[in-house]
């Protein structure tokens, strides 16, 4: 009877034993042959080649994305631009046409902008698109009144290329001024005032040996109808009465166009420096 019960034992220890290596080995194959599934199961429906498919697609999306990096990180270096904002909103929407609502902002030297558009696209024509409506805000431009004039007139000729090609240049002109003056002001800081900050138009040259006397560099920036951007210096002198009775000669009043003269001959910086050197009776 005992032996009778050892049998059955050893038999269903056998018996374990080859269901557990059974199961190991399944799991082995199920655990190897998961490694070669996609992360996102497939549906009921899907194939093969479906699958293929849509892994193409994420790859042409990922490469599309890198080239769009490229280009913009590409338009920053070529035009000084750097966008930080993007939103788009369907607002109509017909068999014929499409109309998209754009908020784009970015700053571009050391101003910063912010463009509102409606962008009407013709469906049936794929390059046919129209500005219908654009609205401009530039920060930090209260006293340039030249850009307010022409981003006035951007915005009713809805011209956005003409807006980016005359920002940038003109983003360009207020650092070169903005350097100058202070470059000018940290060489000669007795004798030069920026009353308003690097930032302004203008510039303030004082000699300590005449009181009350000062000559008012201005450096404007022009933008014209078609975009080109022009610096446009000049200067104005203030002097007290009694020493203008003894300027026999009419120094005072010749300056303004002596110091165009010497812009006609010269770079911005040597013409300055020179101007401020006469005045200030400098060796």
């Amino acid at each position: 009877m005992l032996r009778q019960y050892e049998d059955e034992i050893r038999s269903l220890e056998d018996e374990i034993h080859q269901l557990t290596e059974k199961f190991r080995s399944q799991e082995k194959f199920t655990h190897h042959e998961g490694e070669h599934l996609p992360m996102t199961p497939l549906k009921t429906n899907q194939n093969a080649a479906d699958l293929e498919g849509e892994l193409q697609n994420a790859t042409d999306l990922e490469g599309e994305l890198e080239v769009l990096e490229l280009e913009l990180a590409y338009l920053k270096k070529l035009t000084g631009t750097e966008f930080t904002e993007y939103s788009r909103k369907s607002a109509e929407r017909n068999d014929s046409q499409t109309l998209h609502k754009y908020t784009l902002a970015g700053n571009c030297g050391c101003l910063s902008f912010t463009l509102e558009f409606e962008l009407l696209c013709n469906l049936q024509n794929d390059t046919t698109a129209v500005v219908t409506d654009l609205n401009i805000l530039i920060l930090d431009s209260e006293g340039d009144s030249e850009l307010r004039t022409f981003v006035s007139a951007i915005e009713e000729k809805t011209n956005l290329l003409l807006f980016f090609r005359a920002f940038s240049a003109f983003s360009e002109c207020c650092m070169r001024r903005k350097n100058t003056f202070r470059r000018f002001k940290e060489r000669y800081p007795v004798l030069n005032r920026l009353p308003e900050g690097s930032s302004a138009d203008h510039m303030v040259v004082t000699n300590p040996q005449l009181l009350g006397s000062e000559l008012i560099i201005v450096w404007q920036i022009y933008v014209g109808e078609e975009g080109t951007v022009t610096p446009v210096l000049d200067l104005l002198t203030k002097i007290p009465e009694q020493a203008l009775a003894l300027d026999q000669k009419k120094v005072v009043e010749r300056a303004p166009a002596a110091f165009r003269t010497l812009l006609k001959v010269y770079r911005i910086d040597t013409a300055i420096d020179k101007l401020i050197q006469a005045f200030a009776m400098l060796e």
